[in-house]
């Protein structure tokens, strides 16, 4: 089981990486300055439950982690 260490509010993966031990992530999670902004559950669970897909105000399917220069329904994707 591969275990990941992702941001709660943006659902973006700590450096994009998957660890292989539970005591591997909560190493990186206590390494991290701002620990309590980040999270850590199984790869499986982040797929499914937190990085999901949604359909923006544009109409655009794009997943949570997608950044803001990277999403079709932002502006500032059309401003490049």
């Amino acid at each position: 089981m591969k275990y990941v260490v992702y941001h709660l509010k943006s659902k973006h993966l700590h450096d994009d990486r998957d660890y292989a031990s539970l005591a591997a992530a909560k190493a990186v999670l206590r390494s991290l300055r701002n620990s309590d902004e980040w999270e850590i559950t199984t790869r499986v669970d982040y797929d499914i439950n937190v990085d999901h897909e949604y359909i923006g105000g544009r109409g655009y399917k794009v997943k949570a982690s997608t950044p803001r220069c990277c999403d079709p329904n932002s502006d500032l994707y059309w401003s490049m």
